[in-house]
């Protein structure tokens, strides 16, 4: 019997947990988001490196940089504001992906 992707997400929450890994560590909201658009991820703790790093440069490095313009900058120069995102994403992805990398090798995650 095939499980559906929510019932994975129950089953891989609750043994964590079990771990003394909190339900937002384990699947972070953003990627709880993707998931309720119907789009299949593995969540974070047990994904690539490199996956994570794309994952949260990407949900993160935008929508800051569109954010910060808006509030503070309002620059025109669509240039250094790309750049900005890239550099923001770049750092938040690393970081991030170092985290969850290193949190996964700590509680000896199964593989999704």
């Amino acid at each position: 019997m095939q499980r559906s992707t929510q019932e994975k997400i129950d089953i891989y929450t609750t043994e964590l947990k079990k771990q003394g890994v909190s339900p937002y560590t384990s699947v972070p909201l953003l990627h709880r988001l993707i998931l309720k658009l119907g789009i299949n991820i593995t969540p974070p703790l047990s994904s690539t490196f490199f996956i994570n790093f794309l994952l949260f440069a990407l949900l993160f490095g935008p929508p800051w940089t569109l954010l910060m313009n808006f509030l503070y900058w309002q620059s025109d120069w669509i240039l250094g504001l790309l750049f900005l995102a890239a550099i923001a994403g770049g750092l938040f992805g690393f970081i991030m992906a170092a985290f969850m990398g290193a949190k996964a090798k700590s509680l000896d995650v199964p593989n999704w």
